[in-house]
């Protein structure tokens, strides 16, 4: 549908006290490629703050004596209570549902801390995105009060859906349906909040290694296939290689300017928290504490050329 638009939303990458503006309108500009019928459009991160101050204004005009939680810190940190989670999938990208951050505690014990802190009163939650509503109705069903929810990005037929329920949703955007919405920085590894974090099957926590690091899947070759980087982020099986190789010489650039903030090394990198920062895992590894974060890009890189463009 060529009335689609695909949102690339600044990220982590927008942390850092480092001019990245061009590294941000390149990627625009490579996906716009690849959706010469679609819009692909830019959401700074400035951008979605403000909107979503604007919209937690009414949700507290509806719901005065309502406490503000967060999902999100990167998108919303005005707020002292927060909960931290994502989505967690196993080594191959297969989804193992809803989990903690990396470093944060079990996702009960974290709606327990917000509901005592907050005196049992009821809650109004903020996130970037709402489109199936899995993490909300996960955290109703293990306790948290929610009496509506403030969202950048949702559909409307979510927000019809959420009406019925009695738990009205504030959003910025809610149309009928979106190409995609994504941070960049799932696109530049090893920034904080990369891709998707690999967790245990049995316990839904992330996994760490020996070393206390959290691992990660980037949306990129090499670490997901070519129908994997279709599916978590609309670009074309055909484009694939061609976009994971643009992708990783922009990463490399990334660091080369943001190293002297702790990105020289793996194990430094992973250091920088909050938000999270997981270290990418390949072919049942991740790479080691003290490996060079340009030169791990580095072999990443030719092995996509290698494998894929040759």
């Amino acid at each position: 549908m060529t009335d689609l638009i695909y949102f690339l939303v600044a990220g982590s990458e927008s942390l850092f006290p480092v001019d990245l503006s061009d590294i941000q309108e390149a990627f625009v500009k490579k996906l716009q490629s690849y959706f010469p019928d679609n819009l692909v459009e830019w959401v700074g991160l400035n951008e979605v703050r403000s909107g979503l101050g604007h919209k937690i204004k009414e949700a507290r005009d509806q719901f005065p004596e309502a406490e503000v939680v967060t999902l999100s810190a990167l998108y919303y940190p005005f707020t002292a209570h927060e909960i931290s989670a994502n989505r967690l999938v196993d080594e191959q990208g297969n989804d193992l549902g809803l989990g903690p951050r990396p470093k944060a505690d079990p996702l009960e014990v974290q709606v327990s801390r917000v509901m005592e802190a907050v005196d049992g009163k009821s809650v109004i939650v903020v996130d970037d995105t709402l489109f199936l509503g899995e993490t909300l109705n996960h955290l109703v069903g293990l306790g948290l009060n929610i009496v509506a929810a403030v969202e950048y990005f949702t559909k409307a037929a979510t927000l019809e859906d959420y009406h019925k329920r009695n738990l009205p949703i504030f959003a910025v955007h809610a149309k009928e349906d979106y190409l995609d919405v994504l941070p960049l920085h799932d696109f530049l590894p090893p920034l904080p909040l990369c891709g998707k974090v690999v967790g245990d099957s049995h316990s839904l926590l992330p996994r760490l290694n020996e070393e206390g690091m959290s691992a990660c899947l980037p949306y990129l070759l090499p670490w997901i296939t070519r129908e994997q980087l279709a599916s978590w982020a609309s670009v074309p099986v055909e484009h694939a290689p061609d976009f994971s190789v643009f992708a990783l010489e922009r990463s490399i650039e990334v660091v080369g300017r943001i190293g002297h903030f702790g990105f020289t090394t793996m194990g430094e990198s992973a250091r920088f928290f909050p938000p999270r920062t997981s270290v990418p895992y390949l072919n049942g590894d991740a790479p080691y504490h003290n490996a060079s974060v340009v030169e791990y890009l580095r072999g990443c890189l030719h092995q996509v050329r290698d494998q894929y463009t040759n």
